[in-house]
């Protein structure tokens, strides 16, 4: 997106509703990046778009988007992928039509102009479930460059707020709304999770995959006390926020876990659990930092201050791990 872009929308009041454009915060991520509190995937390829760049615009990254660019030709189009909570009053939610009245406004109130706005409704398939949605037409102007066009796109869903916003060059319109279609088609929102409303406190419980097991009499309480463990580290860290649904650990909340794992498994006498063997070998190399950076990264910080031993690790791995998979059978779900 270029720089007399990304002004204009500012301008239209279209970067996050809320949000100037100041205050995203970059993501460094590759590959298929999951935004934890909502459960959306934002993956590198939507259609034939390729992203360009992640951001969250809050510091629990519940308002997050993402950026994608598609050229062919002459038709270059942007697409802005947001997801918020939605917007409340007085303790209750905004509908979708009072929310697409307030981004209209918003729109007329740019400095960009006279704009005319065509608005329309739509509805698209989801997990099974029909998706009422809102769309917005129109057009605008940076001075020194070409009129643009732009669509936007709204839709409500498990108590958060899906935007999308296509830009391209007016002269291209007609590509640049079917290529936004086939993006708005392709992109996927299975993962997602149910907002909680404002206040409510979640019921955590701990979770065993039994049936996966290979010896379930031996490993199922070690893998219950790692559950455990994840328990009692959330209790004792209150700034870690529950999320609905699978609760993902942080990377010193999963290091410690794992070695209390490793504790009570090599507790049982006799026990044979070729995951769990594979992993002591890791701990007495003392690697378990690095393999756990390395096998079980579940949200970008991570990657932010990898363990100071990484490399050799990577070296030790190859001539140790081959082949090796990284499971996980125990964890918490919070409703």
């Amino acid at each position: 997106m270029t720089r007399e872009l990304v002004l204009l929308v500012a301008g239209l009041g279209l970067v996050s509703g809320q949000l100037s454009a100041q205050e995203a915060v970059p993501i460094n991520v590759q590959g298929a990046y999951t935004n934890v509190p909502t459960g959306l995937t934002f993956p590198e390829t939507v259609a034939e778009f390729r992203r360009q760049s992640v951001a969250r615009f809050d510091a629990d990254a519940a308002h997050i988007g993402a950026i994608y660019r598609w050229t062919d030709g002459n038709a270059g189009v942007s697409m802005m992928a947001r997801v918020y909570p939605i917007p409340e009053e007085d303790g209750a939610p905004w509908t979708l039509e009072h929310q697409f009245e307030g981004e209209q406004r918003r729109i007329r109130a740019s400095p960009a102009g006279q704009i005319d706005i065509s608005v329309d409704e739509m509805t698209l398939l989801r997990n099974r479930t029909r998706v009422s949605g809102r769309v917005a037409d129109f057009a605008a102007t940076q001075p020194g460059s070409a009129p643009m066009s732009f669509r936007l796109y709204l839709f409500q869903q498990e108590g958060w707020s899906l935007r999308f916003l296509a830009s391209f060059p007016e002269a291209s319109e007609r590509a640049g709304r079917a290529a936004a279609e086939r993006f708005i088609d392709a992109f996927s929102w299975d993962g997602m999770v149910a907002r909680r409303a404002t206040g409510q406190e979640p019921t955590c419980v701990v979770v065993v995959s039994i049936a996966d097991l290979e010896h379930e009499d031996e490993s199922v309480g070690a893998w219950l006390g790692y559950a455990a463990f994840r328990t009692k580290w959330r209790e004792d860290h209150p700034e870690l926020a529950a999320v609905a649904g699978p609760e993902p650990p942080g990377f010193e909340e999963e290091a410690q876990a794992r070695e209390y794992l490793l504790e009570l498994w090599n507790r049982i006498d006799g026990s044979d659990d070729r995951y769990l063997e594979a992993l002591t070998l890791v701990h007495e190399a003392g690697y378990l930092r690095e393999y756990v950076h390395h096998y079980l990264v579940r949200h970008p910080d991570w990657v932010d201050d990898p363990p100071a031993r990484l490399a050799e690790f990577h070296r030790w791995r190859a001539r140790n791990l081959a082949s090796h998979e990284a499971i996980t059978l125990a964890g918490i779900d919070c409703k």
